[in-house]
């Protein structure tokens, strides 16, 4: 219960004409070792930084910011003149044209993180558009951030302007 400690005998004292015992050869080719590793490292985690800051900047610019985004309400102040399309109007001769049309979101369906299937809906008639992330040089450019923004949207919502560049004609007949 009563224990002491004691304190570990105490080193000689060094004799007057020896010097202190400094670190061995292979000590200081150890520690040289070591903080060239350090400093390696160091220099490593930096460059990533660098290029993880870089990739940011360049995902966070929008090149296609042009192309979607939420409209302010019209409410017929002005007329633009531009006819929108029923999609019966819609044929191959339209192909490589950009159209535009008013549908219902119908069904919304990413595909990994470059491709979202929209189902647009008017009445009866039904149209499936595809979104694909594009190049920066496309006119009709796709933006990550622009597939971020189609994914947001939710079926219920009302109505949705569309000018889309046509590409393809099939017909399903059921």
């Amino acid at each position: 219960m009563g224990e002491t400690v004691q304190d570990p005998p105490a080193a000689p004292p060094a004799a007057e004409g020896d010097a202190p015992a400094g670190p061995s050869k292979s000590e200081l080719k150890k520690r040289a070792k070591e903080a060239e590793k350090a400093k390696k490292t160091a220099e490593r985690l930096a460059r990533e930084e660098e290029e993880r800051k870089a990739r940011e900047a360049a995902a966070s610019v929008d090149n296609a910011s042009q192309n979607y985004g939420k409209l302010p309400l019209h409410q017929s102040q002005e007329k633009t003149g531009r006819a929108r399309l029923k999609f019966p109007q819609l044929s191959e001769e339209m192909v490589g044209q950009n159209v535009i049309f008013r549908a219902r979101l119908h069904n919304m369906r990413p595909q990994g993180a470059k491709i979202v299937f929209l189902q647009f809906r008017q009445q009866t008639e039904t149209l499936q558009g595809v979104l694909v992330a594009s190049g920066e040089k496309d006119e009709n450019q796709v933006s990550k951030q622009m597939l971020k923004f189609a994914q947001g949207i939710t079926v219920s919502y009302p109505f949705l302007n569309c000018q889309c560049y046509f590409t393809d004609y099939r017909l399903n007949h059921s």
